[in-house]
């Protein structure tokens, strides 16, 4: 989104009373969806009319706010955020509660993503909510539900951007802090592959899909192999699917290299099954960066060899024909 302002937004900027935008975009991040869907948020340009007295257009979990009403709603986040303005209400002590801090930072991230300030104010405001008493769980819950749907909407700098990436990082390592469970599959299922899709080659994504395998699995060796299967089998759908992302056949090498001798027919599998949809010498390309790379693990020894040697004979095959 361009930060560039015409003289017609402007206007409209000085004519219209923002509050309305303000509180309505604000409040869109206040809880989780009682379906716990996370919003799928997009910015319209003028071309797409707005009922009278309504700040965005929404359907089911689908958001599409209009520039104008975003940066009407950011003049006042930005103001209250600040404490310049004069109408925001001021607890006692001139602390500012809970609600002013994450309300204005949100609408600040939505049109700022690096906004690193933003971002620190409310890693502040939780841990202060969280000492003082509040539901941990919930707590943690509601930032990680607002902050998923901005990395996964259809926001281009959002879904790469690394400040957004770091508070999730953060995030995380509160829930192991307290103890709470911490889905490896599921985080990379729901957040990491479809950030992956709005952003291709999305190197922020894949690289906190590693962080999340070596922090959450590293600690449970026993477990770490039968988790480590669910997720290559999501993840090697998805490179499938998008053959040309050479940042998701990267992590998908990793895991495959993680197992150790437990998944050397796996590995064998993988890549037979990418070699045989392998169609353009474009894959060959990327085949012989990742996946002669993967193929090294099963040639160095194992029990799976047919699958092995099927998938060399089919590479050798492919490379001929390219040359030819």
């Amino acid at each position: 989104m361009s930060r560039a302002l015409d003289k017609g937004v402007l206007e409209a900027l000085r004519r219209d009373n923002p509050e309305l935008a303000y509180n309505d975009i604000s409040r869109l991040f206040d809880s989780p969806r009682d379906d716990g869907l996370l919003l799928e948020i997009e910015f319209l340009g003028e071309g797409y009319p707005v009922a009278p007295g309504a700040t965005f257009l929404v359907e089911g979990n689908a958001v599409g706010i209009p520039k104008i009403r975003l940066f009407q709603a950011f003049s006042l986040a930005y103001r209250r955020f600040k404490g310049d303005d004069p109408q925001a209400s001021r607890p006692q002590e001139d602390k500012q509660s809970l609600v002013e801090v994450l309300r204005p930072t949100a609408v600040l991230l939505l049109v700022d993503p690096e906004h690193l300030t933003a971002a620190n104010s409310r890693k502040r405001e939780i841990l202060g909510e969280i000492s003082q008493g509040g539901n941990v769980n919930a707590c943690l819950q509601r930032e990680k539900w607002a902050l998923d749907s901005l990395l996964t909407s259809w926001l281009h700098r959002h879904t790469k951007s690394p400040v957004l990436w770091n508070h999730r990082r953060w995030l995380l390592s509160q829930f192991q802090k307290y103890g709470l469970p911490v889905d490896v599959p599921g985080e990379i299922r729901a957040v990491v592959l479809i950030s992956g899709v709005r952003h291709p080659k999305n190197y922020y994504a894949w690289d906190h899909a590693r962080w999340l395998v070596r922090t959450f699995l590293g600690s449970k060796p026993d477990q770490e192999v039968a988790v480590l299967l669910r997720v290559i089998a999501d993840v090697k759908g998805w490179c499938l699917a998008h053959r040309d992302d050479i940042s998701g056949w990267t992590f998908l090498h990793f895991l495959l290299r993680r197992g150790g001798a437990e998944l050397e027919g796996e590995r064998a599998g993988v890549f037979r099954s990418v070699l045989q949809g392998a169609e353009s010498p474009e894959d060959l390309l990327m085949l012989e960066e990742i996946g002669g790379r993967m193929f090294d693990g099963v040639r160095s020894g194992g029990s799976d060899t047919s699958n092995a040697e099927l998938a060399m004979r089919r590479f050798r095959i492919l490379r001929e024909a390219q040359a030819s």
